[in-house]
Formats: structure tokens, C-alpha cells, sequence
């Protein structure tokens, strides 16, 4: 898996056991945009969940999660996003994941019931998964 910080960034590549580096804050109109790309697996969760979390808690900005890369996302990713989106309730901060129409994607945000997080693209304007 690699963690793209912005668009155009080099990612940050992935491998077994080890971590992802804090990604420097970057916005696009206001917002953080976190890209991740290849699959989301366990061995990949616990340093996702660091970013992702500590994004959460060093921003008041609104925080996008492209997961239109994304080749496939186990069970401790979806309980992530979860998570993440329970963390962004209790600051106040919009969270938002865009699919991208990655079939991997949705098809595990619709059976964990967390289609509400998935927003349009803001860089394509296509529309969710939950309005198709």
C-alpha cells in the first residue's frame, strides 16, 4: 500500500512491518486529502491508523480518504474508517471517503454499513456509491 499526502507527492511506500511516515498536512480548498492506493491489509492497518488518527487530531479541517486506488480492503480497514469517523464525530471534523468506484471499496463499505462516509470525488465530481 502506498499513502499519496497530496496529489502529485510521491507516495509512501508500504511493505511488511513497516510504518507509514507522518504525512506532511496538505489541503486541497480547504480540506486534507489522504490518497491510498494498492491493497489495505492487516499487516498495513496499524501504521494507516496512525496517520489516519493523527491527522484527525492535528486538524480541525475537514478530512478526505481516497480509497479509489484501493485494490482491496480487509476487515481492520473498514473498522478503521469506523473508527476514524466516530473520532471525526467527537471533534467536529467532516470526514469523508471517496471510492472512486473501486468495486473492493464498496462492496466492503456497503456490507460494513459505512456508505454514509463515501462522498463525491472532489476532483472528478462523480457521484457516491451510496447515490448510484
Amino acid at each position: 500500500m502506498s499513502v499519496f499526502p497530496s496529489e502529485g507527492n510521491a507516495p509512501f511506500p508500504q511493505s511488511a512491518g513497516s510504518s507509514v511516515p507522518p504525512a506532511p498536512r496538505s489541503e486541497t480548498r480547504g480540506r486534507d486529502v489522504l490518497r491510498l492506493e494498492g491493497e489495505v491489509d492487516q499487516l498495513s492497518v496499524p501504521a494507516l491508523a496512525d496517520t489516519i488518527l493523527g491527522r484527525l487530531d492535528e486538524t480541525a479541517d475537514p478530512l478526505i480518504i481516497d480509497l479509489s486506488a484501493v485494490t482491496f480492503l480487509c476487515v481492520d480497514g473498514l473498522q478503521l474508517l469506523a473508527k476514524a469517523a466516530d473520532r471525526a464525530t467527537l471533534l467536529g471534523i467532516e470526514l469523508h471517503v471517496v471510492s472512486g468506484g473501486a468495486r473492493a471499496v464498496e462492496r466492503g463499505l456497503l456490507a460494513a454499513r459505512l456508505e454514509h462516509l463515501v462522498a463525491a470525488d472532489p476532483s472528478s465530481g462523480t457521484t457516491s456509491a451510496q447515490q448510484q
